[in-house]
């Protein structure tokens, strides 16, 4: 029974897992998406601007009463209408999309919490430990030298081998399995 509830517990805490990385990946793409919108923003408000620049050239030329000026003025106004209401629409989307980042982002913060909290939970039934990669657990070299030595010899020893295995453990060229061919087959044997 226990072993069942340690294997339900531990498929919990992968599927935290993997929602949590799953939603980080959402919000990378959504703040990819608000980025290209900010952008098109910029180009809207240059737009405009270029539009009330040539309203304004337009309107000192007015003094003409020329007809084609004046459709020009009227065809700038109406597009310099367009495109202010195209930017109060990116505007809006903007809100609205930050809204939702923030509400993504919370969720996220709650499933990692709920993920810190199975793992902790995980931790009080004493049934799960956590080791740093890269450390060696000197208790099978203990053991293995007391079946060897007797009680003083065998831990002196067992401290220098866990010294050696820690030594060669930094060297990023060893490799604690060698292959080597016997009558033409491949055979792992440990160095």
């Amino acid at each position: 029974m226990a072993a069942l509830e340690q294997m339900k517990a531990d498929e919990n805490v992968m599927k935290l897992a993997e929602d949590q990385k799953r939603q980080k990946e959402q919000l990378h793409a959504k703040i990819i998406q608000l980025q290209k919108q900010v952008d098109m923003k910029q180009e809207l408000e240059l737009e405009i601007q270029q539009l009330k620049g040539s309203l304004t050239v337009l309107k000192h030329m007015e003094d003409d009463k020329d007809a084609e000026i004046l459709n020009k003025v009227d065809t700038l106004q109406k597009n310099l209408r367009d495109k202010e209401q195209s930017l109060q629409d990116l505007d809006a989307l903007n809100q609205t999309l930050i809204i939702k980042k923030r509400e993504s982002n919370d969720e996220l913060q709650e499933a990692r919490q709920a993920l810190v909290d199975a793992i902790k939970e995980l931790q009080s039934h004493g049934n799960i430990r956590f080791k740093r990669m890269g450390e060696l657990d000197t208790r099978p070299f203990l053991e293995a030298m007391k079946q060897r030595y007797n009680e003083e010899d065998a831990e002196e020893r067992a401290s220098e081998l866990c010294s050696l295995w820690k030594e060669y453990l930094k060297d990023p060229d060893w490799h604690p399995f060698k292959v080597i061919m016997v009558e033409g087959k491949e055979k792992v044997c440990l160095c």
